[in-house]
């Protein structure tokens, strides 16, 4: 599967897999914790830079940040 904003594969984000598997969807992530973001950086397949943003613009809820890696989630708020 390929992002939609930058073209990469993110196979590490298939549902049922890892961390993927939504079994650590609700753990809150600090996007200035280094060590969280090398952590779930690392697990999830993805640069660190790259994770970080994701959380910085999708909110600390790493089931958000997967959702914003995949591409399924804008951060633009409700749309009502």
């Amino acid at each position: 599967m390929a992002n939609s904003e930058t073209g990469r594969q993110v196979e590490k984000l298939a549902p049922g897999t890892g961390a993927a598997s939504g079994k650590d969807d609700d753990v809150r992530i600090d996007p200035r914790n280094w060590a969280q973001v090398a952590r779930w950086a690392r697990e999830l397949g993805v640069p660190e830079d790259e994770f970080r943003t994701a959380a910085e613009q999708a909110g600390p809820r790493l089931g958000d940040i997967k959702q914003h890696l995949i591409g399924g989630f804008t951060g633009a708020g409700p749309t009502s």
